[in-house]
């Protein structure tokens, strides 16, 4: 039975996509859409908002246990309008309503009930049932943007007058009048206002219970800690702390030092934690830089071959391991060349191609010279991303993408490459009195695009 739902989850995403029945604007379950990819999107379009001087308001709503609330009528009524019938509409009639459940305690059952709502916990296409449900809501949606991954949802417009706000709150009440005739239920007190920029007081966004949704200066999304500030510096002060918490963990409870054990717990526990979503958040500024890599350069300390006296950049080459900012980096340029080739959708970034060349990345000019957004804007996914793939040799930067090659392909030249530029990460204040490459700025840095640059000077110069 697995099986054969597996291969209908499979003809169904097939049949969506090829009619694009599902929007843009829905991440989840997606092939080539993810956390990351709706994240970026988000992010860049908070900027482009802030640089024409307009605050953003961003709404986040919460749907009430949504997989197991979800009306079967409704949802066969869906499946049926977007043209799914015929045997396979009966089998998924019954596949959704022919369910009944008991209830145990102890060694006591319950009486059998029929299971009138919900997609079936565990189930292979619980998550399609999810995205057809609610591949509608942009409809409801006529001056803001909003942003789905399965069942999360948020609203968000840019606001330079009390017109926009106004529209702001139009569309919110489309969405609230979306569910109420969807028969979805949200759960209000989970409500989330993130406000960017400047706001008048007295503009108040109300829930579907006409409520004020008070606003706040953080919250998680999608596993990334947004700040109404624009900076990631919450994010990275948590991420650095669990790095630390998880290496005392690991290191207390496990008594080998050896090379190869103490490196997979590493890579399977640790690192995933430092690595999530970083095309998003990287830091810039060399305290947050030099806080995440400590994380790297004090698990090293402690695995057999290494001792503390040992160069952190010695333990790198001798570990066979990236600095953490270089995996950074790296990701970046993966996600890039990807956006280049059509694998995951692109926020905003402009390729352009020349014979001599080849494909580099147009960075975009700054449209408002505020100082704070400036810096945010230097930052973003794409530009610094576009940077870093302009920094990579026209070989690698063109490197196409073929069906018999899958994007390891890609990875390995990148890595090949990449062994030949010097790691050498600003791990401590005592590494920036140590010769390096210098940015812009004068300060010491391990960044490609700065690395990059000096290997060509000295190639040149040879």
């Amino acid at each position: 039975m697995r099986c054969f739902e597996k291969i209908v989850k499979q003809e169904i995403i097939r049949f969506l996509e090829h009619y694009n029945i599902l929007k843009p604007s829905q991440h989840g379950f997606r092939a080539g859409r993810s956390c990351l990819s709706q994240l970026i999107e988000h992010y860049d379009s908070i900027l482009e908002n802030l640089e024409e001087n307009k605050g953003v308001e961003v709404v986040y709503l919460d749907f009430a246990k949504c997989f197991d609330k979800i009306d079967h009528g409704v949802l066969l009524h869906k499946i049926k309008k977007i043209g799914i019938g015929g045997t396979l509409g009966t089998w998924i009639m019954n596949f959704l309503t022919q369910r009944t459940q008991k209830v145990k305690v102890g060694q006591t059952l319950s009486e059998e009930v029929k299971v009138t709502s919900g997609v079936g916990q565990g189930t292979c296409t619980g998550p399609i049932w999810m995205l057809i449900m609610n591949h509608d809501i942009d409809e409801s949606i006529v001056h803001s943007l909003i942003k789905n991954f399965a069942d999360d949802a948020k609203i968000s417009k840019g606001i330079s007058n009390r017109e926009d706000f106004a529209k702001f709150q139009s569309d919110l009440i489309n969405v609230y009048g979306w569910a109420n005739s969807n028969n979805v239920q949200f759960n209000v007190k989970k409500f989330v206002l993130l406000t960017y920029g400047q706001k008048e007081p007295d503009l108040k966004v109300l829930d579907p219970e006409g409520n004020e949704i008070k606003p706040t200066t953080s919250t998680r999304d999608l596993g990334v800690t947004m700040e109404s500030s624009g900076d990631f510096n919450e994010h990275i002060s948590k991420i650095s702390s669990e790095g630390r918490k998880l290496t005392g963990m690991v290191l207390r409870t496990f008594i080998t030092r050896d090379p190869d054990v103490l490196l997979r717990l590493y890579k399977t526990i640790i690192l995933p934690k430092l690595d999530y979503c970083s095309q998003l958040w990287s830091p810039s500024k060399i305290k947050q830089i030099r806080e995440i890599e400590q994380v790297q350069r004090n698990f090293t300390k402690y695995i057999n071959g290494c001792t503390q006296d040992d160069d952190y950049w010695d333990r790198l080459k001798k570990l066979n391991l990236y600095s953490v900012e270089r995996r950074r980096e790296r990701y970046t340029c993966i996600y890039v060349w990807k956006i280049l080739q059509g694998i995951v959708p692109n926020p905003g970034i402009n390729f352009e191609y020349n014979e001599r060349r080849g494909w580099m990345v147009k960075i975009k000019g700054q449209k408002k010279k505020n100082a704070k957004i400036a810096n945010l804007y230097e930052n973003s996914f794409v530009i610094r991303g576009g940077r870093l793939f302009n920094s990579l040799p026209k070989e690698i930067r063109n490197w196409e993408y073929q069906v018999e090659e899958s994007t390891e392909h890609f990875k390995a030249a990148l890595d090949e490459y990449l062994r030949a530029i010097p790691d050498e990460p600003n791990a401590t204040p005592a590494y920036s009195k140590r010769i390096g490459t210098l940015n812009n700025s004068g300060q010491k840095t391990n960044s490609l695009i700065f690395k990059t640059r000096e290997l060509r000077t000295r190639q040149n110069l040879n």
